[in-house]
C-alpha cells in the first residue's frame, strides 16, 4: 500500500498532500457531507472505517483517513460493489462507485 492516500472530500478536483490529484465532483453530490463546510465530517469518516471492518479493517475508528482506510475501501468495493481495479488505495470514482453499490446491497 502507498504511505500517503488521496482521501481529502472536497466537492471538486481535490488535492491531496502528496500532490495526488482526483475528481470527486460526481461522488460529493451523492455521499453525506458536513453542513457546515464542504468536506466529509469526523462522523462520516468513522462510518467508513465501521463498515470496512467488514473486510478486514483493523485500524482505528477515529474519523481520520488514512492509506488503510483507503485500501479497505477499495476492498469493501470488489467484494460488495462492482469495483474492479487495482487495490491500490487510491481513490477515485470508480472506487466509490463500488462502495456505494456495496451499502446499497442487502
Amino acid at each position: 500500500m502507498p504511505a500517503r492516500c488521496p482521501f481529502e472530500y472536497l466537492p471538486a478536483l481535490s488535492r491531496c498532500a502528496a500532490g495526488l490529484m482526483f475528481d470527486l465532483s460526481y461522488w460529493s453530490e451523492r455521499l453525506p457531507l458536513c453542513p457546515l463546510t464542504p468536506a466529509w465530517g469526523v462522523n462520516s469518516i468513522k462510518g467508513i472505517q465501521l463498515t470496512c471492518a467488514n473486510v478486514g479493517y483493523t485500524g482505528p475508528i477515529d474519523g481520520v483517513p488514512g492509506a488503510n482506510t483507503c485500501h479497505y475501501v477499495q476492498v469493501y468495493a470488489q467484494r460488495f460493489g462492482s469495483y474492479t481495479g487495482p487495490v491500490d488505495s487510491i481513490l477515485g470514482p470508480n472506487s466509490w462507485s463500488g462502495f456505494a453499490l456495496g451499502l446499497e446491497r442487502p
